[in-house]
């Protein structure tokens, strides 16, 4: 599930044409501390996730919400590869 939420986190960066630089800025935090979570080199707290979704004016169950669901699309995608 942490390397879905930070493709949800990427995509809605998208969306509100934030850079990794400015969304870093904003949760105040470094760039390379960033990227590293959105590159899924490090695993994002629920701190951060709390920061980020203040970020991109997104409710956090948005965002786990959002997050589940691309999870479970990947899991059935896994499943029906596997068979």
């Amino acid at each position: 599930m942490a390397s879905s939420m930070s493709a949800v986190i990427r995509d809605d960066m998208g969306r509100h044409r934030l850079s990794g630089n400015r969304l870093a800025a904003m949760a105040g935090v470094s760039q390379n501390y960033m990227a590293k979570r959105l590159r899924d080199d490090a695993p994002l707290t629920l701190d951060d996730v709390e920061v980020i979704s203040a970020a991109l004016d997104v409710p956090v169950l948005a965002l786990f919400n959002e997050s589940a669901q691309l999870a479970e699309k990947r899991r059935v995608v896994i499943i029906r590869d596997t068979n």
